[in-house]
C-alpha cells in the first residue's frame, strides 16, 4: 500500500462483504501471529529460534522512545504516524511538503485535544527522497533532535514509494532514476545513516514493499524493479542486522486494494483487471483492506520478541503469494496475460 496522492488515507466504502472479509481476516492475523509465536517457542527451546530484543515498550517514558516513519503526508505513513503518535511515542514524520507537514501537526493536535490523554510528540521532517542532497539535510536534523531531546530511535519504517503507471517504452530516464530512488535507494541510505543509533537500541526496521516484486503487472516494470531489489536487499539485510540484535521485517500489503483509485488514464490501461477485480465483490469476494491492517503487521513486526521475516498484508497478496509460489512464473504470467491482456 504505498504513498498515495490524496491527504487522508483512503478508506474503502463500507459493503457487507467489506465487513465480514476485514472481520475475517483480523481474526485471522491474531491467529496466524499467535501460531508463529508458539512455533518461534518452540524452536527456541531447541536451540534453533533467538528472542528479540524488544526495543518498543508500552511505558511512561514512551516519548523518549522515537520512531521514523516516511512517506508520512499520506496514505499508510500518515496512518502509522498518528497511530504511534497515539500510543505517546515521538514520530519523526518524514513528508516532501511543508503543507503536509503542518496538516499533520494540525491532525495531532486535534487529536491531543479530543482524547485528553498523554499523547507522544510529532516532528515533521521535510526531505524531498528523490534528492540525495535533501535526504541528507533531513537526517542531519533528525540526529540533532535526537540528540537535543535526548531520545531513542528504536524503528526505521520506511514507507515512501513512487510510481508511474507507463510501459517500459513509455518511461524517460528521469521517470525511471526517480522510482530507482525513493523507492530503493532511499530507504538503504537512510538506514545506513541511522544504523549507528538502531545498534545502540538494538531497534527494528520496517520496509514496505509490494506484491508487484514478484507479481508480473504490465505498466509497472520499473516500479517492480524497485520493489524486487528491495525485497532482496530486505531479506539480506535481515540476516546482516542479526549481528547487532537489530530485527527487519518486509511487509508485502496487497496489490489490489489501489488499483480502483488511480486516475481515469491510468484505469483505462489496467480496466480488464479492475472489471475483473469489481466482478468479485458483487458474489462476495472484496478483498480490500483497511489500513489498521498493514498497521497491525507494523505493531506486530515492531513489539513482537519473534517478529517475522515477511508479511503478507490481506487476502489477495496471500493468495497471489500461494498461487505464485505453486505455479511458478511461467504460469504466474499467463495468468496475468490472460486477466490483463485479454
Amino acid at each position: 500500500m504505498e504513498e498515495s496522492k490524496e491527504r487522508n488515507p483512503k478508506i474503502p466504502p463500507t459493503s457487507l462483504a467489506l465487513k465480514i472479509s476485514s472481520l475475517a481476516l483480523t481474526a485471522f492475523d491474531h491467529f496466524s501471529f499467535l501460531c508463529f509465536g508458539i512455533f518461534c517457542r518452540l524452536l527456541a527451546l531447541l536451540g534453533l529460534e533467538k528472542r528479540r530484543h524488544v526495543a518498543i515498550r508500552a511505558n511512561p517514558r514512551a516519548i523518549d522512545t522515537a520512531v521514523l516513519v516516511t512517506g508520512s503526508g499520506s496514505g499508510i505513513g500518515q496512518f502509522l504516524a498518528i497511530d504511534w503518535f497515539s500510543k505517546g511515542y515521538t514520530i519523526f514524520a518524514v513528508v516532501r511538503k511543508v503543507e503536509d507537514g503542518q496538516y499533520l501537526e494540525e491532525m495531532v493536535s486535534n487529536i491531543s485535544h479530543e482524547s485528553g490523554k498523554p499523547t507522544g510528540r510529532l516532528i515533521p521532517i521535510l526531505i524531498d527522497l528523490a534528492d540525495p542532497l535533501s535526504l541528507d539535510s533531513g537526517i542531519q536534523e533528525v540526529e540533532e533532535n535526537i540528540n537535543t531531546l535526548g531520545l531513542h530511535l528504536v524503528a526505521v519504517i520506511n514507507n515512501a514509494a513512487d510510481f508511474m503507471l507507463s510501459v517500459t517504452e513509455s518511461l524517460t530516464n528521469t521517470e525511471m532514476e526517480r522510482m530507482m530512488q525513493i523507492n530503493l535507494l532511499s530507504p538503504i541510505n537512510l538506514t545506513k545513516r541511522l544504523y549507528p543509533l538502531l545498534k545502540e537500541s538494538k531497534g527494528r526496521v520496517i520496509n514496505i514493499g509490494s506484491p508487484n516484486a514478484w507479481l508480473p503487472t504490465p505498466g509497472l516494470s520499473v516500479y517492480s524493479i524497485t520493489k524486487a531489489a528491495l525485497r532482496a536487499w530486505s531479506i539480506v539485510f535481515m540476516i546482516e542486522a542479526r549481528l547487532w540484535e537489530i530485527s527487519v521485517s518486509l511487509i508485502e500489503p496487497d496489490s489490489l486494494s489501489n488499483a480502483t483509485t488511480l486516475d481515469e488514464k491510468s484505469r483505462e490501461c489496467y480496466r480488464p483487471m479492475i472489471q475483473f477485480y469489481q466482478e468479485l465483490v458483487p458474489k462476495g469476494f472484496d478483498f480490500r483492506i483497511h489500513p489498521s491492517h498493514v498497521g497491525r503487521a507494523v505493531s506486530h513486526a515492531l513489539i513482537s520478541p519473534y517478529p517475522k521475516r515477511v508479511y503478507y498484508v490481506g487476502w489477495d497478496a496471500r493468495i497471489l503469494a500461494s498461487v505464485s509460489w505453486l505455479l511458478g512464473d511461467e504460469n504466474t504470467c499467463r495468468i496475468v496475460e490472460k486477466i490483463i491482456l485479454k
